[in-house]
């Protein structure tokens, strides 16, 4: 029962039996790494997309209205068809106003987001980078148990929420706790772990990542 448990956690948690091995001694294999970097990159990753998804919007707003106010300039007077076109494309200019000006607000809203992201991701860079030359793996064992929260959700969510007046479920994320120590998991290690039974969990010291897990005593069998 133990191995099967290991091996649901190695593929919920992306470890291997090496990986449990070199940990169990004390170290952190060379092939964790690479996997670190990206679970701490990962949400710069995605606070830069938005930033770069709204500001898209903007210079596509921003384009259109430039464009419409050059074609207005080369329609003839206001009478007849011309009147109609000028009416059509000035209803138009105000809808892209709208567009730009809200897309200026999304990117102003999600920049300070970022700029958190940049902040956060820079100092566990550094403290995983402490970690990687050291080359050691700390080691806890207790009852662990899950925990989920659900982030804080973005300007765009709050506003979503007012127009429709219905609650929109937010991204969590996913951590095993044991006595002061919290990593962060993905949704399948969350689920994959029996919340309250004993494990040992081995974790980068300073960067606070997890490494692997195993069911206490599993690597005395």
């Amino acid at each position: 029962m133990a191995y099967l448990e290991i091996e649901n956690l190695q593929r919920a948690n992306g470890f291997s039996g090496a990986d449990l091995a070199a940990n169990r001694l004390g170290k952190i294999a060379a092939g964790q790494i690479p996997p670190l970097v990206e679970q701490i990159v990962r949400p710069l990753v995605r606070s830069f997309l938005v930033v770069t998804g709204w500001s898209l919007l903007f210079l596509t707003a921003a384009w259109a209205i430039s464009s419409g106010l050059h074609l207005d300039a080369h329609l003839r007077a206001p009478t007849g068809a011309a009147f109609l076109e000028r009416f059509v494309l000035f209803r138009g200019l105000y809808i892209f106003t709208f567009v730009r000006m809200f897309a200026v607000f999304m990117v102003l809203s999600c920049a300070g987001g970022l700029i958190i992201a940049m902040i956060t991701t820079a100092f566990k860079s550094f403290d995983l980078i402490c970690d990687a030359f050291a080359g050691e793996a700390a080691t806890i064992e207790g009852r662990v148990y899950t925990a989920e929260e659900e982030c804080r959700g973005s300007a765009w969510d709050a506003l979503r929420e007012q127009w429709t007046r219905v609650r929109q479920e937010r991204r969590k994320t996913y951590r095993y706790v044991i006595g002061d120590v919290a990593l962060d998991v993905s949704y399948e290690g969350f689920r994959a772990l029996s919340s309250g039974d004993h494990y040992k969990l081995y974790y980068t010291p300073r960067s606070k990542l997890l490494l692997s897990i195993e069911p206490s005593g599993a690597s005395r069998r």
